[in-house]
């Protein structure tokens, strides 16, 4: 199984419920305020919807969905770390930011917990563990592509999403 790569020089940790995760410094773009998703018909289940930024159409994933928390409405105090995925932006609602870090070594969940987790690291901490992800790996090529079908036939040609 392969460990997400050695983060730069700081890490982003935040929180999603009791877990304390991160990504590299690198990967994130900004950190917002949560908004009003729009909801996208035949996109992947990984996928909450859409969220215009700027004019740009982001897709927003359902991390908790992906970690296999309970989903829930997002919430005012909710935050959105916009992060680079390949050559995407994608939208990563959190529940709050914790702050930077330094990384220090990964662990992989295969060894340490006897659970295989592709691109995902584990790193002692203060605080217990945080869960490094591969900031690449957030939308996989398949959920890329179905994100990209959805899209394209949701809105007819040469019209645009309402800001």
């Amino acid at each position: 199984m392969a460990l997400p790569p050695q983060p730069s020089d700081s890490l982003v940790t935040f929180r999603v419920e009791d877990l304390l995760l991160g990504l590299d410094l690198e990967a994130v773009v900004r950190i917002e305020r949560a908004a009003a998703v729009t909801p996208l018909n035949g996109a992947p289940p990984c996928l909450m919807g859409v969220l215009n930024h700027h004019g740009r159409i982001l897709p927003v994933l359902d991390l908790r969905r992906r970690l296999g928390l309970p989903t829930r409405p997002l919430a005012p105090s909710d935050q959105f770390l916009l992060v680079r995925c390949g050559l995407r932006t994608v939208v990563v609602p959190i529940d709050r930011v914790e702050g930077l870090v330094s990384p220090a070594p990964l662990t992989s969940p295969e060894e340490a917990l006897g659970i295989p987790l592709e691109g995902l690291g584990l790193m002692p901490s203060e605080n217990g563990i945080t869960m490094i992800q591969d900031p690449d790996l957030l939308l996989n090529p398949v959920e890329d592509a179905a994100f990209e079908s959805a899209l394209a036939g949701s809105q007819p040609s040469g019209s645009e999403f309402p800001a």
